[in-house]
């Protein structure tokens, strides 16, 4: 326990490497630590309205997307070039798009890091605003009217996951330009809080239910995974650990681990046929990091 070194929630985190680490509390602040977190600096810098989330898009650049404030009461993105040392706001009135004013600026998520560093925050009024220069201008599309988007993220390939505050799942295939409802096999979880990809197409986020929602294809389609944290739980944060392991953290205090991998050690892989290299021969369901030795050679 490292004490109070937040004096209101701590919402939102970002790795930025070398061992720089960022928080945002409710408290519209930012801090920063340069040792992993053992210890941290002062407030780097103060918002208006509660920090919700931030997002690192590479070469020292770091976004925030703020709650409300001011007239009229605007999201706001704040901006550091230089790993999180220091801040300015990037509209000082707030962001808004032809008319459309930003509601609170609930996720961030990196689309591209190459290709002019394209980046999306999805707002309180159900809105993705989008933009391919780092946030420097930007588009709006709603996608969710009127309900909030919570979180998001994106999963490569074009492809970028966003929740709803009523559980319903929504894809885009283009980086965030066009979306649609993907299909729900059961009860959407409601309220999401935190959402992960876990690799090969499988999606999961977690809630205020006792259930995670997962899609094993890329987002198309979802159902109730069958990971059950206990009763009256709710998933307030997920990490996926390599290799099918994911820990769930719950509003009880509890860890909860996936100790069910959906691929099982890797060198016990099944070959489809027999193969024969020289006189040696692998047969179906030899593991594949054996070595062979032909001795005729």
């Amino acid at each position: 326990d490292l004490g109070t070194v937040s004096t209101s929630a701590v919402n939102t985190f970002s790795y930025i490497g070398n061992g720089i680490v960022i928080f945002g509390d409710s408290g519209g602040r930012i801090k920063r630590s340069t040792d992993f977190g053992v210890t941290w600096l002062t407030t780097v810098y103060t918002a208006g309205a509660a920090i919700y989330s931030l997002a690192y898009l590479g070469g020292g650049f770091v976004l925030a997307g703020t709650g409300t404030f001011g007239v009229p009461a605007r999201g706001h993105i704040i901006q550091s070039l230089d790993y999180g040392a220091t801040w300015v706001d990037t509209a000082v009135g707030g962001i808004t798009v032809g008319g459309t004013d930003a509601g609170s600026i609930d996720s961030i998520t990196v689309t591209d890091s190459f290709a002019g560093l394209e980046v999306i925050f999805t707002d309180s009024n159900g809105r993705v605003f989008r933009s391919t220069n780092g946030g420097a201008t930007w588009t709006v599309t709603d996608v969710s009217v009127g309900i909030a988007l919570l979180v998001s993220i994106y999963i490569g390939n074009g492809t970028v996951i966003a929740v709803n505050n009523n559980g319903i799942i929504f894809r885009s295939n283009d980086k965030g330009v066009t979306w649609s409802a993907a299909t729900l096999l059961a009860a959407p979880v409601t309220a999401p809080t935190a959402i992960i990809y876990l690799g090969s197409g499988i999606v999961a986020h977690g809630g205020f239910d006792v259930l995670l929602n997962g899609s094993y294809d890329f987002g198309l389609k979802w159902a109730n995974f069958a990971l059950v944290v206990g009763a009256g739980v709710t998933v307030t944060a997920l990490s996926y650990l390599e290799n099918g392991v994911v820990v769930a953290g719950g509003s009880n205090g509890h860890i909860f681990r996936s100790d069910i991998a959906y691929k099982t050690d890797e060198a016990q892989v099944l070959l489809e046929r027999p193969i024969t290299i020289g006189n040696a021969s692998i047969t179906v369901g030899q593991s594949h990091d054996t070595i062979l030795v032909d001795a005729s050679v």
